[in-house]
C-alpha cells in the first residue's frame, strides 16, 4: 500500500466518520428541541413533571457538543478569540496555535 493510497483511505474514513458525527448531532439536536417542549407542555398544560426528560435533553446537549466540537475543528469553523496570539511574533502564534489546538481536540 502506497502512502497516498493510505492517506486517501485515512481521509475517506475521517470523512465518513465526520459524516456520521453531523448525523448523530442533528439526532440529539432534534431529540433536545422534542425533550425540552415535550417538558414545557406538560407542566404548563397537564402539570406532570417530566424529570426524565430533563436529564435526557442534558446529556443530549452534552452528546451535542462533544460530537460536533472534532467536526467544527476538523473544517477549521471554530470560534476563537486571537487577540494575543495575533500580537505575538509569526515564530510564537504557529506554537500557540498548535498547542491550542491540541488542547481543544
Amino acid at each position: 500500500m502506497s502512502i497516498r493510497s493510505a492517506v486517501t483511505a485515512a481521509g475517506t474514513g475521517l470523512e465518513k466518520l465526520a459524516a456520521f458525527c453531523r448525523f448523530a448531532g442533528m439526532f440529539f439536536l432534534a431529540a433536545m428541541t422534542v425533550l425540552v417542549v415535550l417538558q414545557i407542555v406538560g407542566r404548563n398544560l397537564f402539570d406532570l413533571g417530566l424529570p426524565w426528560a430533563d436529564e435526557l435533553a442534558r446529556t443530549s446537549t452534552v452528546a451535542l457538543v462533544f460530537l460536533c466540537v472534532p467536526l467544527l475543528a476538523l473544517r477549521g469553523q471554530m470560534v476563537s478569540v486571537d487577540l494575543v496570539p495575533m500580537m505575538l511574533p509569526e515564530r510564537f502564534r504557529r506554537w500557540i496555535g498548535m498547542i491550542s489546538d491540541v488542547v481543544i481536540l
